[in-house]
């Protein structure tokens, strides 16, 4: 009898056990399903600081804009078209422009390369990372954060998202802390990424 009893109470923890693991696990799916659909979205811009500088990104349709800023001054800007495999890089100081073409594998920008590392874009990835992520919340400037932070891989880098927008805020990669903000998400139009004029500008081609 004594026995019977002990199992049956090993059997109902281990029931609880069982059921907070698949509370946390659809917890972790449901979140991490709501942060992938930035992955999904072909027509964003945002805003990166790192290292002292800041960096305005902008995407659309396989072409990037990047535009380099130091102390508010653009010093570079690179447009990039994936299709006709095409770069030009703009130095607005200078009034300089060079125009190439790269062969190798297209890149995208910084937040999609991030975004791979720390989600998946499909199901299977999906449900992986809802096993192997860690997944709390977090104040980053002012903003309630999802913090993801992995438990297999390189697992020293943390990720914060923001939870009504389910935006990148901040990630720390290794001792490199890179901020994001001004996220917009489907908004830009083909002219805010068309190929800059390049009027009046000296232009080297190295194609």
């Amino acid at each position: 009898m004594k026995n019977k009893k002990v199992l049956k109470i090993l059997l109902i923890i281990i029931g609880i056990i069982l059921l907070a693991f698949l509370i946390y696990f659809i917890r972790n799916f449901v979140i991490i399903n709501n942060l992938s659909r930035l992955q999904e979205s072909n027509n964003y811009s945002y805003v990166v600081e790192l290292n002292g500088g800041t960096t305005e990104y902008a995407y659309k349709d396989g072409k990037i804009i990047k535009t380099l800023k130091v102390n508010e001054q653009e010093n570079v800007i690179v447009w990039t078209d994936s299709n006709s495999k095409e770069e030009i890089y703009v130095y607005p100081d200078q009034k300089k422009a060079i125009i190439s073409s790269y062969n190798e594998e297209f890149t995208n920008e910084l937040a999609s390369s991030i975004l791979e590392s720390a989600l998946s874009n499909d199901t299977a990835g999906k449900l992986a990372k809802a096993l192997t992520t860690f997944i709390t919340t977090e104040e980053v400037n002012g903003i309630k954060c999802y913090k993801v932070q992995p438990l297999t891989g390189i697992t020293s880098n943390t990720y914060y998202f923001d939870k009504d927008s389910k935006t990148l805020v901040k990630c720390m990669i290794g001792e490199s802390e890179i901020n994001f903000k001004n996220w917009k998400i489907d908004t830009l139009t083909d002219a805010d990424i068309s190929k800059p004029d390049l009027t009046g500008y000296e232009i080297e081609n190295n194609n």
